[in-house]
């Protein structure tokens, strides 16, 4: 499945920091390249798939996403491991930032952690 960067949300690609855009099914729509980088997995690998596939076993990434959805306000989630669907894990912060948009329900912006 090809992505497009909705155009509300140019700029992602010249970011640095990784940034996945959910649908409100939770489906990822777009991966910036700071995302690819930082996940080691192509945005290609990853668009249209569920964010519980993406990061399988995460509940804490699921359940920060839910809350942000459920309370309609940011949230952060400091310092924890996330593991890929290429089986790669790394610590990081996350902040979920629920958006209202035509193909856009959920920002995820990701930080590594050292």
């Amino acid at each position: 499945m090809e992505q497009k960067i909705p155009s509300s949300f140019a700029g992602l690609e010249h970011l640095a920091t990784a940034v996945i855009l959910l649908n409100d099914a939770r489906h990822v729509v777009y991966a910036n390249p700071g995302a690819e980088v930082l996940f080691a997995f192509s945005a290609k690998q990853i668009n249209g798939l569920p964010i519980a596939q993406v990061f399988p076993g995460c509940e804490i990434l699921h359940s920060a996403v839910e809350n942000a959805i459920s309370t309609n306000s940011p949230f952060r989630e400091h310092e924890f491991v996330v593991t890929t669907i290429r089986q790669h894990a790394l610590a990081v912060t996350c902040t979920v930032t629920p958006v209202e948009h035509a193909n856009v329900s959920v920002v995820l912006e990701f930080q590594q952690m050292d």
